[in-house]
């Protein structure tokens, strides 16, 4: 945890930073928020001076933690949220563009598709929706149309901004992908698109269609849909003998991870409860990382959401 007079100093001129340090300087900033030792105004104070960064590294430890915060963020903070993610992407996006430049470094190109991520999805970028929506039709039609390092990122910015069109359309290329990957990708796709009713279609696919190295994945995707995670909870609940018998043990843990997403308290006891009283051998050390984690994302809500209409407002001094 760094005094308030050392994180002034240290991001008045960011770029005296390598990346490596600028990372760390925002990770150990994001780790003490979660421990409880920092206040979230703090780690934000801290990336607004981040806009000019180009670190795909950096840009990740900025973004995971605004992505989780977005999964409890009262209706009040919603939008002042969504113009802390514009005003710190924006700028690095519209230099980038959407075109990668000939000649360009190799690692801008993840750098432009977690923009385009950012800005569809919590940042409510209508003109990046609207672009991603365009691109995703072209790419249907002919997968040449859209850089291969764009092609998740839209697809992600259409899954989470969809409803039942865009559910069928995902539902068909799955069943009729053009390589593996693809398949792979609409499939995890169908559990983004923000609907309870489409997810639980999804969720019976799980332990009907979906082949078995598969499905583990695709419920722990559906665990962390913000519309309806509960219901991919309540559905592992009731199919849990169901889930056990058709899935090899050692992947139980990795469907298991979406758990750290049920950030609802109440939630969160239900799920210790059950899994109490239904433990997987040789399973136990991952699962019980997994319920850390979602034990500390609980307490960063329990703490933060009353704050968060005042954290997302005006920019305060560091």
């Amino acid at each position: 945890r760094y005094p308030t007079d050392m994180a002034q100093r240290l991001v008045a001129e960011p770029d005296r930073l390598a990346a490596l340090e600028r990372y760390n300087l925002v990770s150990d900033a994001w780790a003490a928020v979660l421990a409880g030792q920092s206040p979230l105004a703090d780690f934000v104070n801290l990336i607004r001076h981040f806009g000019g960064e180009r670190d795909p590294d950096v840009w990740s430890s900025i973004l995971g933690p605004l992505h989780l915060v977005d999964r409890f963020a009262p209706a009040a903070a919603q939008d002042g949220l969504a113009r802390l993610v514009r005003d710190l992407v924006r700028p690095g996006f519209d230099e980038l563009g959407w075109e990668p430049l000939d000649g360009e470094a190799e690692r801008l190109g993840s750098l432009r598709g977690a923009f385009v991520g950012a800005l569809g999805t919590i940042g409510a970028d209508p003109e990046v929706r609207a672009k991603a929506a365009e691109l995703h039709e072209a790419y249907l039609r002919d997968r040449a149309a859209v850089p291969g390092d764009l092609a998740a990122p839209i697809l992600h910015v259409v899954a989470r901004n969809g409803g039942e069109g865009e559910y069928t359309t995902f539902l068909n290329r799955m069943r009729h992908p053009e390589t593996p990957q693809e398949e792979v990708r609409y499939l995890l796709a169908l559990a983004e698109v923000p609907h309870p009713a489409l997810l639980r279609r999804t969720l019976e696919m799980a332990i009907t269609e979906v082949r078995t190295q598969n499905a583990p994945f695709l419920i722990a995707t559906a665990l962390s849909n913000e519309a309806a995670g509960t219901d991919a909870w309540q559905f592992i609940e009731e199919h849990w003998e169901d889930l056990r018998r058709r899935f090899p043990s050692k992947l139980i843990p990795r469907m298991l991870e979406g758990i750290t997403a049920l950030v609802d308290a109440d939630v969160a006891a239900d799920v210790h409860r059950f899994l109490d009283a239904h433990p997987v051998p040789g399973g136990d050390v991952l699962i019980n990382q997994t319920r850390e984690r979602l034990d500390v994302n609980v307490a960063l809500r329990q703490r933060e959401e009353p704050n968060l209409p005042t954290v997302f407002g005006d920019p305060q001094p560091l």
